[in-house]
């Protein structure tokens, strides 16, 4: 692995780290506040609008640095081609060497993010089962991160100086 390809790895771990340390954070604040309805998704004081707002943004951004370029590279380093190649064939890659447990999961979260990116805050009541399941369902997205991460460190990074 030559030293541009562990920088950009390093740098997409630092900006994924960032953003789930704050997904982290805002998870613990809004605890209390689920499982939403309708009724409560209205009538959220400002503070927490806030805190779901950052909780969504930063879901969003960590799911956008995985798939733009955490995934990418991790992929290309598992086969040792960084040539471009359609996302589904990079999830595939992680899947089958055990970086990842499933690729259709990744599906579903991206599925989920558009939905809550479609309908927020056009209709409160599916807004508010959306933002549920995104509670619910967020963990896999870090799990999914943590994953990745741990397969580098132990087993690509090794490779760093070959």
């Amino acid at each position: 692995m030559n030293d541009v390809i562990l920088a950009k790895v390093e740098l997409s771990k630092k900006k994924c780290d960032s953003h789930l340390e704050k997904m982290n954070k805002a998870s613990v604040g809004l605890k209390p506040v689920f499982p939403l309805t309708e009724h409560a998704l209205k009538n959220l004081a400002d503070e927490t609008v806030t805190l779901l707002d950052q909780f969504l943004y930063r879901f969003m951004k960590l799911q956008d640095a995985m798939g733009t370029r955490f995934i990418p590279v991790i992929a290309g380093l598992i086969i040792g081609n960084n040539d471009p190649r359609p996302f589904i064939d990079n999830l595939n890659i992680l899947e089958k060497n055990g970086a990842i447990d499933s690729a259709e999961k990744w599906q579903e979260l991206r599925n989920l993010r558009n939905r809550l990116a479609h309908e927020y805050p056009d209709d409160i009541g599916q807004t508010a089962d959306a933002f549920n399941m995104l509670m619910t369902e967020w963990t896999y997205l870090r799990d999914m991160y943590l994953s990745i991460k741990g397969y580098f460190d132990q087993r690509l990074a090794t490779d760093k100086h070959r």
